[in-house]
Order: C-alpha cells, then sequence, then structure tokens
C-alpha cells in the first residue's frame, strides 16, 4: 500500500525554512532597530540630562546669591536699630556705635557653609572685636541692645 504522504520531505520543511527566515529576518530587523534607536534615545536622554543639570546648577547659584544678598540686607537693617539703641543707651565715650559683623565660612564649598557672628565696636572710624576689649557691663549692654 502506498503511502498518503507522496510528497517529498524537502516539500514539508519548506514552511519551517520560510518561517526560520523570517524569524531571523524579523529579529535581524528587531535588534537592528532596538539597537540603533536605543543609541539614539540613551544620546538624547544623555543630553536631556545634561542640560537639566546645568540649568539646576544655574537656579543654585542664583537662589544662594539671592540668600547671601538677602542675608546682608538683613544684617544692615538690624544694624542701623542696634546704632540708634546704642546711642540711646551707652552714654560712655569710649565706644561710639556697636554692630554685628558676619563672616561666612566654607565658602569654598556652598553646601557646607556657615557664619560666624561677632559685635565689633567702633569709635570714630576705628572698628576692632569686643570680645575681650570692653568691660562686663559695657558687654551685658550690648547683649541686651543686641536681642
Amino acid at each position: 500500500m502506498e503511502s498518503c504522504l507522496s510528497v517529498p520531505v524537502s516539500l514539508f520543511f519548506l514552511p519551517l525554512k520560510l518561517l526560520n527566515s523570517f524569524c531571523f529576518f524579523f529579529f535581524f530587523f528587531f535588534f537592528f532597530f532596538f539597537f540603533f534607536f536605543s543609541s539614539q534615545l540613551f544620546l538624547l536622554r544623555f543630553e536631556i540630562t545634561n542640560i537639566a543639570v546645568h540649568d539646576l546648577e544655574k537656579y543654585h547659584a542664583a537662589v544662594d546669591k539671592a540668600l547671601l544678598r538677602y542675608h546682608s540686607l538683613k544684617i544692615e537693617d538690624i544694624n542701623k536699630i542696634i546704632k540708634e539703641l546704642w546711642s540711646l543707651t551707652y552714654k560712655g565715650q569710649d565706644i561710639t556705635n556697636i554692630r554685628i559683623v558676619s563672616g561666612s565660612e566654607g565658602a569654598a564649598s556652598a553646601t557646607s557653609r556657615s557664619y560666624n557672628y561677632r559685635v565689633c565696636m567702633r569709635k570714630g572710624a576705628t572698628e576692632m572685636d569686643m570680645r575681650g576689649r570692653c568691660s562686663a557691663g559695657q558687654r551685658v549692654l550690648a547683649s541686651i541692645v543686641i536681642r
């Protein structure tokens, strides 16, 4: 008896070969497309991130500069009030006025900036620190005026 499958074996595997070539083409195209556009997307993301970082650095510098300006304006306002109160309360002739001087420490690193405040006394054009150079009464009066 003859078999009903009289088709040669090579014709039976022809669809599988076509399927394999299609799969090969599909996967080749997919990987080419993926690698090409993923590298493009990577470069695009990289550039966008660099631009965002640059913008944030500019924003940080602007905010830092504005904060320092605001701080110096407030110190000037406080010193005006202290000068007025000192001239009203202190009747001695050795100190004309006092003022608060702030110095920033750690200016190289903006994230770890700290301020050191000191009280200076002035007589005429000469200014010097009050620490260790004034009497206890002057020190108490200065602390009351500053508070």
